[in-house]
Parts: C-alpha cells; sequence; structure tokens
C-alpha cells in the first residue's frame, strides 16, 4: 500500500476503486492546493492501469 491517506479537505471525490488499483504502484500521496496526488513507483510507470492515467512527463496521478 502506498501509505496512509492525508487529510484532504478539497474539492473533489476520490473513486475508492480507482485507489485501490492504483495504490500498489505508488510511493505516496501529496496534497496540492485543493487537489490529491498518487506519486508512481518509477518501476511502475509502464503498468497499463498507470499507463492510462499518468500524463507525460508526470510521476503523479491526480485522485481528487
Amino acid at each position: 500500500m502506498a501509505g496512509e491517506l492525508p487529510e484532504f479537505d478539497g474539492v473533489g471525490a476520490i473513486d475508492p476503486q480507482v485507489v485501490a488499483v492504483l495504490a500498489p504502484s505508488g510511493a505516496g500521496f501529496e496534497v496540492d492546493g485543493d487537489r490529491l496526488w498518487l506519486r508512481v513507483r518509477e518501476e511502475c510507470r509502464d503498468d497499463a492501469a498507470v499507463r492510462v492515467l499518468l500524463r507525460p512527463g508526470e510521476n503523479r496521478i491526480p485522485l481528487g
């Protein structure tokens, strides 16, 4: 698991099913402004589920 989910007061909903699928690829969560992100481990960036959601040049996926 990527770690504990930080407290998040931003706007947006996190789909727990998406987070559950992505969590094994995660290196942790980040809160940036009102957005929550999952940092993706380098060795997991080519995984099919990650590639679909990871923007080119990014190392994190927006969750909410």
